[in-house]
């Protein structure tokens, strides 16, 4: 009897070496354990949850044992868990004190109350950082790169269709240096869409109205550090691209010196037309003939008996201060 409890259960001709976790059979090899799983419909996993009658544990020590590994494994879960939750709360208070304590932070830092992120200037260049952790943020490798002794940016190309100004293909380029040519450095898969084709490149402009997209036209040879000069942009450039340098729903963005010379250019056309209109209008006045007005013939009558009555009123207080003189010398 004690030889038949060495032996396996299922082929019953050699001893056991594994016991199933979950119903406890004895098997011997691979090939054993597999026959047990399709016969018994056993997938091997311990169900800690099963309900267990108090008599089984004293006939199966097995059961014992897997309670005991469940508790422990338990335990340790929790304690993990506490472990990494600390790690954290660790890495972000400290992220946060740096913050607060950086000047560079407190000045060019996050406000929640006018939504504004920070504002670096690299390369001649105004860069607005998000928080970490977005996907534009994560995606930016800008830097600079020692073995090349230059600075390489990350760039986002947009292929756009001219007809209707939707976007067709959009890719990003790492470690794209800055004393590279723009048309030089288009990411691959949008050179093959272009198909050999004339390109143009812009610069999407920023802070403009969704229902009025603008953009800034780049030459095509020209070097990427003088094309972001006096810049602004999201991490890192977007440039689109398209066969005609007009396209539908973007307009092309005109800088404050263009508009201001555009204006006094107006101004001045504006003054030199007013100036002729008045000198035109003074010759015209001097070549009319003087008009006599009639009202100055009227003032002067109107004056003269003004006087005739004022006389008329003063002869008889006269006479009668007369007669008074006379009655006096009487």
């Amino acid at each position: 009897m004690e030889e038949l409890k060495n032996l396996c259960q299922i082929c019953y001709t050699e001893d056991h070496k594994y016991k199933c976790p979950k119903c406890g059979t004895k098997t011997c090899s691979l090939p054993c354990v597999k026959k047990h799983k399709t016969q018994s419909q056993c997938d091997g996993v311990v169900d800690n949850t099963k309900y267990i009658k108090r008599d089984e544990f004293e006939s199966n020590e097995h059961l014992v044992h897997r309670d005991y590994n469940f508790l422990t494994n338990l335990n340790r879960t929790i304690d993990v868990t506490k472990g990494d939750v600390r790690s954290q709360n660790k890495k972000i208070l400290a992220h946060n004190y740096r913050q607060n304590n950086n000047k560079r932070f407190q000045k060019h830092g996050y406000d929640s109350n006018s939504n504004q992120y920070e504002t670096i200037t690299k390369r001649q260049v105004n860069i607005r950082l998000l928080p970490k952790g977005m996907q534009r943020s994560n995606m930016n490798k800008s830097g600079w790169d020692k073995k090349k002794n230059t600075y390489v940016w990350t760039i986002e190309w947009i292929l756009l269709d001219p007809l209707n100004g939707q976007e067709l293909q959009r890719k990003v380029s790492y470690r794209i240096a800055e004393n590279c040519k723009i048309g030089d450095s288009i990411h691959p898969i949008i050179k093959e869409e272009l198909k050999d084709q004339p390109f143009y490149c812009f610069l999407k402009k920023l802070d403009t109205p969704a229902s009025n997209p603008k953009f800034i036209p780049l030459q095509n040879d020209s070097f990427l550090a003088d094309a972001l000069r006096d810049q602004t942009v999201i991490e890192f450039p977007t440039i689109l691209v398209s066969t005609s340098d007009k396209v539908a729903g973007y307009t092309v963005y005109e800088s404050e010196s263009e508009s201001e010379s555009d204006s006094s250019d107006d101004s001045d056309s504006d003054s030199d037309s007013s100036s002729e209109g008045s000198s035109s209008d003074e010759d015209e006045q001097d070549d009319q003939p003087e008009e006599v007005s009639s009202k100055v013939p009227l003032i002067q009558e109107i004056t003269s008996e003004k006087t005739n009555n004022e006389n008329s009123e003063q002869k008889p207080e006269e006479r009668s201060e007369d007669k008074s003189e006379a009655q006096d010398g009487n």
